[in-house]
């Protein structure tokens, strides 16, 4: 799979969505530290769409400015467009519930 597609948006539990990289340049310009892990993709029956469900760590400064570690979980879509590239239409991920 290959870069995000400009039209994607995400959506976490704290900041606002960002709809254009302007805005999420500023919130994962204060990001530290990411390490997430994808999960096998799964496909449509015609190939031209697909899921996959991750988890992720960020590593972020708190609500007092304290270093936090936010664990997530998410699931992303590509969509396969005619030029044969796969592209992320939307990534989306939630604060994980506490074990």
């Amino acid at each position: 799979m290959t870069k995000p597609d400009d039209e994607r948006f995400r959506v976490r539990p704290r900041p606002p969505r960002a709809r254009d990289a302007r805005r999420l340049s500023t919130f994962l310009g204060r990001v530290q530290v990411v390490h997430w892990v994808s999960g096998e993709p799964l496909f449509s029956p015609d190939g031209k769409m697909a899921y996959m469900p991750g988890v992720d760590e960020m590593t972020v400064p708190g609500p007092r400015g304290e270093i936090m570690t936010v664990h997530m979980r998410g699931i992303s879509i590509w969509r396969r467009d005619p030029d044969g590239e796969w592209r992320c239409v939307v990534d989306i991920a939630n604060e994980s519930p506490p074990a």
